[in-house]
């Protein structure tokens, strides 16, 4: 005589059905990660910069890194940085200074880092060294931190952390 533990029952067949479904009904990104067991994807899509003039701000941020500061009037200077992240800049009298680094190409990093020197923007190779005169290699890659006009502490990257 068979025990019952350790023994599997067959699936009633709307049960399957009502399961199917529920699972085609996800989003594919949904399906996909779960059944590879990884987190869902959380993507960052807007942050507020804090700047004295958020269009001076906006266009200071734009220019070096070679995109275009919407120039439409309204509460927030935004600068789209790609199709998922906005920096939003505000104005503020008073703020601490904040640190966005940012993962870039090896043709983006030549790009923006020709234009902070042709601004003639101290630049370092860490938090710790703004205006050294020097890259760092971490990772294997290139980086550079240098400043914004309001303070804020800029880090490019062309291997991730």
């Amino acid at each position: 005589m068979m025990s019952s533990v350790g023994r599997v029952e067959p699936l009633h067949a709307t049960t399957c059905k009502t399961y199917l479904w529920f699972v085609l009904s996800m989003p594919i990104r949904l399906r996909q990660s779960l059944a590879r067991g990884l987190p869902m994807t959380i993507t960052l899509n807007h942050t507020i910069v804090p700047a004295r003039d958020k269009r001076a701000a906006a266009q200071f941020f734009a220019r070096i890194f070679g995109l275009h500061a919407d120039p439409k009037d309204g509460h927030f200077a935004p600068v789209r940085i790609n199709d998922t992240l906005t920096l939003l800049f505000d104005d503020d009298e008073e703020f601490e200074s904040h640190h966005y680094a940012f993962h870039v190409s090896d043709a983006e990093f030549d790009a923006i880092f020709g234009r902070i020197r042709e601004a003639k923007l101290a630049y370092g190779s860490a938090p710790w060294s703004l205006d050294d005169g020097k890259l760092n290699d971490w990772n294997g890659g290139r980086g550079v931190y240098f400043r914004d006009p309001d303070g804020h502490v800029l880090e490019l990257m062309t291997v991730p952390q």
